[in-house]
């Protein structure tokens, strides 16, 4: 494809991954910023595309793949410290005082575990697969199970004083 008519379907293609942009993401400039990435992506890997199929569905499969990818590195690189509260997922009210030291109590718990501890321990609750733990951080599959149950076990014991 001609890279003149290549941004010419890229511009009728547009205002539709636009819109899918912003169901991803329900932001209006991360969607944007979302597009744009596409755009890039497909300018940069042209040459993938195949001739006579639908660029439409490949650019929309792009942008959906771009944006699991970059949901996944933000996860990775965000802080795993979690609030309890952030992991519960019926919303609740604390109230009083003790509660918040609770919680505050927790996330100190979660903060002193190892660096690696806490990538396992942030991906595990962030419901990703062991296996795919295993795959993202390069390590077999029988050491990421024994590691999340040896810091269920550890969590269990240290937080067993809240009670």
């Amino acid at each position: 494809m001609k890279i003149i008519n290549l941004v010419d379907e890229l511009t009728k293609l547009q205002p539709f991954l636009y819109r899918f942009a912003y169901l991803l993401t329900k932001d209006n400039e991360a969607a944007k910023d979302l597009l744009q990435d596409t755009l890039l992506k497909t300018l940069e890997h042209k040459e993938r595309f195949i001739k006579n199929t639908n660029l439409g569905a490949w650019m929309f499969t792009v942008m959906k793949n771009t944006f699991i990818n970059d949901y996944r590195k933000h996860l990775l690189t965000k802080k795993l410290v979690c609030r309890i509260d952030e992991l519960i997922s019926e919303p609740y009210i604390i109230d009083g005082t003790d509660a918040n030291y609770d919680l505050e109590w927790i996330n100190k718990v979660i903060a002193e575990m190892s660096k690696g501890n806490r990538i396992i321990f942030g991906l595990y609750l962030s419901n990703y697969q062991y296996d795919e733990i295993a795959k993202k951080l390069n390590i077999p599959l029988g050491t990421v199970k024994s590691q999340i149950h040896n810091i269920k076990i550890s969590l269990k014991k240290q937080l067993k004083e809240l009670r």
